[in-house]
């Protein structure tokens, strides 16, 4: 699971309605894959991107950045070396194995080979 996805994701239980986001990443297994660099993309990827929730997904997985992103103004986020770096958290830090946990209720997923189980029985 890659961390563009883990900025869209808030916990599925029908009990937990407010503060299901972002769910907190507990990493077991991380991997970095070096994907081809799209401009037009990340552009228009950083329209959508909470930068709060990502700021929190970068320090539970550890990833080593030269940004705080919760941080920047609108104009900063032009540029190409931070862009190039959003690139990099974004799409390229990989969460193989682990568990998301909601902040809020406690509820656990896991994250086996790069896939979150959201199906949970209540």
């Amino acid at each position: 699971m890659k961390l563009f996805t883990h900025n869209i994701l808030v916990c599925n239980s029908k009990s937990c309605k407010i503060n299901n986001y972002p769910l907190r990443i507990i990493p077991i297994k991380m991997d970095n894959i070096t994907t081809d660099y799209n401009d037009e993309l990340i552009k228009r990827f950083i329209r959508k991107v909470d930068f709060n929730g990502l700021k929190q997904g970068i320090a539970d997985m550890g990833i080593k950045t030269k940004y705080d992103f919760s941080l920047l103004q609108e104009e900063d986020l032009l540029k190409d070396d931070v862009l190039g770096e959003l690139h990099h958290v974004l799409f390229e830090n990989v969460l193989v194995d682990g568990v998301l946990q909601c902040s809020n209720c406690g509820l656990k997923y896991p994250v086996n080979n790069g896939i979150a189980d959201f199906v949970i029985n209540e």
